[in-house]
């Protein structure tokens, strides 16, 4: 009879590091036990779960790693890849409203840039870096400081981009009373397109495209300024991203 799964989940949080040796190559006990700081009877104990759950099998002179053993031990190291880096985003990913789901495709092996008191402009640095070489960007504009059209117009300047930005009503208002020569050359740009968000928009997602690699970011607001960007350039992360920019992109309304 096999054991349960709840023993080889334990077993790979104690013992991964019993499959990561076999995964490098064939081991009899006695080398797994000069070559880890496991006693015997330990080996010997993870072993047999490892067995029961075909990930590991055994001769009268080597233990091998099974391709369900590669497979379990690839899963938990995403796991705790996962985990990490969700750690180390939690003062940021907190800071989101309770409406704001966020993928753990984006925040695994995400770039986190955040804010530094000092230099406050500085958390955008790379993602305005980022945007000054894309051929489009798209982007959700639950708050925008003063500094944001500033920031795109300056690159619009230089830059042959198509910029695409959903935007909350009361945020486009705040916008067009704040930096008002900014926004209506903007707004008469035909490489710019502003859209109203017709429901409340969760975070400031942004999705700068270019030939060469596609970028996905989150920028995350508090206490009135930026407190981190998080930025991520794996298909699956900006996927995601895309995914929730054309949920909001269906539903918006041209403005008046």
């Amino acid at each position: 009879m096999k054991s349960t799964s709840s023993d080889l989940c334990n077993t790979l949080r104690k013992r991964s590091e019993l499959l990561q040796a076999l995964a490098s190559a064939p081991h009899t006990r006695s080398e797994l036990s000069q070559k880890l700081p496991i006693s015997r009877s330990t080996i010997s104990r993870a072993l047999k779960v490892y067995e029961k759950h075909d990930c590991v099998e055994q001769d009268e002179e080597k233990c091998r790693i099974t391709t369900t053993g590669l497979l379990a031990l690839a899963a938990y190291n995403r796991y705790v890849e996962s985990i990490s880096s969700l750690l180390v985003s939690s003062d940021e990913l907190n800071s989101l409203p309770d409406r704001a789901s966020v993928d753990i495709s984006f925040i695994q092996n995400a770039q986190r840039y955040p804010a530094d008191p000092s230099v406050p402009g500085r958390a955008l640095e790379a993602s305005n870096e980022i945007i000054r070489s894309a051929d489009h960007f798209l982007g959700l504009a639950p708050v925008a400081l003063p500094s944001y059209p500033r920031s795109l117009y300056e690159i619009l300047q230089d830059q042959d981009l198509q910029a695409e930005i959903i935007i909350e009503k009361d945020v486009l208002k705040g916008l067009r009373e704040s930096c008002s020569d900014v926004m209506q050359r903007l707004e008469q740009m035909e490489s710019v397109s502003f859209w109203l968000a017709t429901q409340p928009l969760p975070y400031s997602i942004w999705i700068a495209k270019s030939g060469e690699q596609n970028h996905a970011g989150l920028t995350i607001h508090a206490n009135g300024g930026v407190q981190a960007v998080l930025i991520n350039n794996d298909p699956k992360a900006v996927n995601w991203a895309l995914n929730q920019y054309r949920e909001f992109r269906n539903g918006a309304a041209t403005l008046d």
